[in-house]
């Protein structure tokens, strides 16, 4: 999905992505894209083994509200989280990254 823009009142333009989340350059959209490939690449895993994510939040002693505003794109996630959700799903943290 290609960003969409937005020129704020003093005439700035902004690229939007996702729920209209309002970005200052090319590298915040980059990210985001990422985040949201990362996310998807967990509800695969999820799937693939039969978890749920709030068991595997449960289990990790994770915010289960946070890590499902993860998975739907709308809060970022940091590398520690991303480390214990790598061993919590029994991958490497290089498996959640898109290839």
């Amino acid at each position: 999905m290609a960003p969409q823009s937005h020129t704020d009142n003093q005439g700035r333009f902004y690229p939007l992505y996702g729920e209209g989340q309002r970005f200052k350059n090319a590298y915040d959209v980059r990210m985001a894209k990422l985040q949201k490939s990362v996310a998807k690449r967990i509800r695969e895993l999820l799937k693939q083994r039969g978890k749920s994510a709030d068991k595997l939040a449960l289990e990790l002693e994770l915010s289960s509200g946070y890590f499902s505003e993860f998975l739907s794109g709308k809060k970022g996630i940091t590398l520690d989280t991303l480390e214990r959700l790598a061993d919590g799903l029994e991958v490497k943290v290089r498996d959640l990254f898109p290839e």
